[in-house]
């Protein structure tokens, strides 16, 4: 679409351009010249690295759709606007796209699921919820042989930038910490 993503992972880390949407979650190391956008809404590590930061709504500032760990596509509604300059990651990549003069014509979040759920039909059925099968999908991670999810352990008060920037998290991340165990735990 935008000529922005690669399916190599060496290509994409060792570009000259760097841009990172919503990535939080990853260390980047940034290269001698190459120039970083960061976008998102709360900044980490990889914010401090970014030549350029477009503030993005947070999750709770926009309509949206993920799938959760079971594979079921969800929706979320906004609870409230963005502050400032931030905008909803997909106005900011369709903004980009009519600069870049390969304008995308998703000026609405209706007419951004309509075009995927074109290319995914069976995965994005909203009105069902369908469940993802990831080994349909044509995709790969790098480093990755299949598709499951692995998790040893789940820290769910620090499970995203939000939630490790908040003090109330930290205060209860703290106190499930300090719980001596009981014999019964796992």
């Amino acid at each position: 679409m935008l000529g922005l993503v690669t399916d190599k992972y060496e290509d994409l880390i060792n570009s000259d351009v760097l841009y990172l949407l919503g990535a939080d979650e990853i260390k980047i190391n940034k290269k001698n010249n190459q120039f970083v956008i960061y976008q998102g809404s709360h900044g980490n590590g990889n914010a401090e690295i970014a030549d350029v930061i477009l503030p993005g709504a947070t999750y709770s500032e926009k309509d949206g759709s993920f799938a959760n760990m079971e594979g079921r596509v969800q929706r979320t509604f906004k609870g409230s606007f963005p502050p400032g300059e931030a905008k909803e990651d997909f106005v900011i990549i369709n903004e980009i796209s009519k600069i870049l003069e390969k304008d995308l014509g998703l000026d609405s979040l209706k007419k951004l699921r309509a075009e995927l759920q074109k290319d995914y039909p069976v995965i994005l059925n909203y009105d069902s919820l369908a469940e993802i099968n990831l080994a349909d999908l044509d995709i790969s991670y790098p480093g990755s042989i299949d598709h499951k999810f692995q998790l040893d352990e789940i820290d769910y008060y620090q499970t995203n930038i939000i939630a490790k920037s908040s003090l109330t998290m930290n205060e209860c991340k703290a106190s499930k910490q300090s719980f001596e165990k009981t014999g019964t735990d796992q």
